[in-house]
């Protein structure tokens, strides 16, 4: 293996060249033995390493070629096959095949030793008994020194028995329930990889939302991106969904509203720096009110994308377990009913915005679209949503809807002369998360809308690290044109993604999507 490893992905590269000795072996198995079935491990080495490549062949890292490998096939065939998080663990089966070929190449040197031995003149005899059963040795401490690795893999010591943290110990007498510990696996990744707490949780196993494996939990990320801001009301209501009882913080928490805490959470235990907090039970109460937004216009037989607005009207934020979500039904006028999943975030403090993918129907015109949301253990009601969609045989709609809104920090002046300079602050609200970078213009605009002056740019913080419900000062500086004539003016703002020609429509103060906002009007004398 080389030194320093490769790196791809975050991870290294796999080394598996099974050393010079085993190939000689397995080669001299396959050309010297008399085994007829060793052709059946000669197919299997062959398919499972080109298996084991993937669906592509690549030459060294990050340099692919064309060539598409049976895996590939098999993968597009087979469903079960796309299971297999890492095709390289097909080498499994290669070593498996490799070990049987190299028995036999050793099975032939022992033979042909042997024979070598009963025809050798009488003064070798001797030696005989002694150098057969010393080779295999030989082989075997070959083959071990081949697979020396210098310095050897890291070992941390994990304590077990009374070194147990006590916490644990603390929590190995409560009865099982739902726990969480703080902050979670991998939430840093800033930070080196640490399991502890996963293996602490074969002490006291307790069941968790948090884990690191092969395999993780569903929606860990949503959770572990909300618990960053813990005790938060947004993370306190995803808690309560998640059953959690225990709460376990290894750090003194951020300072928050105190009633928040104590009416979600109680210090059972401090130990140290780690905290032991009871959930308190609570009442799950929220109003929650449902519409649909329908960008305009579709193209015919194309993708659409309609966008179901969900508000919360209740103080205390609602959440979600990560395996609900909402099943939708629509219809296009009167054609068959569509069934499908909707997934709507974790947490709702205000807004939610759940994007429902449909086809557009084939004929042009305007068309009836149903959306019928049912409950499904959320314990939200039944919504009956539907609206109009106009067909063109033109180019369609690329509108998002983004959970956001924007208003000044600070009203602008009345009155502005030609080349003067607007500073205009601003202030982003993040109504739930963003799951991408977006783009501001902030424009200046006349009576009939044609755009005088613009600056665009991303937001001062990108819109991807937006923390839901929180409040982002920005400021942009226009300069009026030396030119421009007398008259009152607008100043807008516009949210898009350039890269994919996406607009991004925004929320008014009267919730209302939109797709510009008008911040202050002025006149220019």
């Amino acid at each position: 293996a080389p030194r320093p490893p490769i790196m791809l992905g975050g991870y290294p590269l796999d080394n598996l060249f099974p050393g010079l000795i085993a190939l000689g072996l397995a080669i001299i198995g396959i050309v010297a033995s008399n085994y007829r079935e060793r052709w059946f491990y000669v197919l299997l080495l062959t398919f499972a390493f080109l298996l084991s490549l993937g669906p592509r062949l690549y030459l060294a890292p990050n340099i692919p070629t064309d060539i598409t490998l049976p895996y590939r096939w098999l993968y597009d065939m087979f469903p079960l096959l796309r299971a297999l998080r890492a095709p390289v663990r097909f080498d499994a089966l290669v070593m498996f095949a490799l070990a049987i070929l190299a028995g036999l190449g050793t099975s032939r040197l022992t033979y042909c030793a042997s024979r070598f031995i009963h025809h050798a003149p009488r003064s070798t005899l001797f030696r005989a008994p002694r150098l057969l059963p010393s080779a295999s040795c030989l082989l075997t401490l070959g083959i071990a020194f081949e697979y020396l690795a210098v310095p050897a893999a890291h070992i941390t010591p994990m304590p077990v028995g009374d070194a147990l943290p006590e916490y644990v110990r603390w929590l190995r007498t409560q009865p099982h329930s739902v726990i969480l510990e703080l902050p979670m696996i991998a939430s840093d990744p800033t930070q080196p990889l640490d399991l502890t707490t996963q293996y602490f949780s074969t002490y006291h196993w307790h069941t968790t939302p948090d884990g690191y494996s092969g395999f993780n939990p569903p929606r860990r990320g949503e959770i572990a991106y909300e618990m960053q801001w813990f005790p938060s009301e947004r993370a306190l209501a995803l808690l309560h969904a998640l059953d959690v009882r225990y709460v376990v913080y290894h750090k003194p928490p951020s300072p928050y509203p105190v009633d928040w805490v104590a009416d979600d959470l109680k210090l059972v235990q401090q130990i140290g720096n780690d905290y032991l907090y009871r959930v308190r039970p609570r009442a799950r109460e929220h109003r929650l009110d449902a519409r649909v937004f329908l960008p305009q216009p579709a193209a015919p037989n194309h993708d659409y994308i309609a966008y179901i607005i969900i508000q919360n009207r209740s103080a205390r934020s609602f959440a979600i377990k990560p395996t609900q979500s909402l099943r939708v039904t629509a219809r296009w006028d009167d054609a068959t009913p569509i069934e499908m999943i909707a997934t709507m975030p974790l947490v709702t403090s205000s807004v939610s915005v759940v994007p429902i993918r449909l086809r557009a129907p084939a004929s042009v015109g305007t068309h009836q679209l149903r959306l019928e949301v049912r409950d499904w253990g959320l314990e939200i009601g039944d919504w009956q949503l539907e609206g109009k969609v106009s067909v063109v045989d033109d180019e369609p709609a690329r509108e998002v809807v983004l959970p956001a809104r924007v208003a000044l920090d600070a009203p602008l002046a009345s009155n502005y002369t030609s080349g003067e300079t607007v500073g205009i602050g601003v202030v982003w609200h993040a109504l739930n998360k963003i799951d991408a970078y977006y783009s501001a213009s902030v424009r200046v605009v006349d009576a009939r809308g044609n755009k005088i002056v613009a600056q665009d740019r991303q937001p001062r913080i990108p819109t991807l690290l937006w923390r839901p419900d929180s409040h982002i000062p920005d400021r942009f500086e226009l300069v009026l044109p030396e030119d421009l004539p007398r008259g009152e003016y607008s100043v807008q703002v516009k949210m898009y993604q350039a890269d994919q020609g996406v607009d991004a429509w925004l929320f008014d103060d009267n919730d209302n999507v939109v797709e510009h906002i008008v911040l202050a009007r002025f006149v220019v004398q």
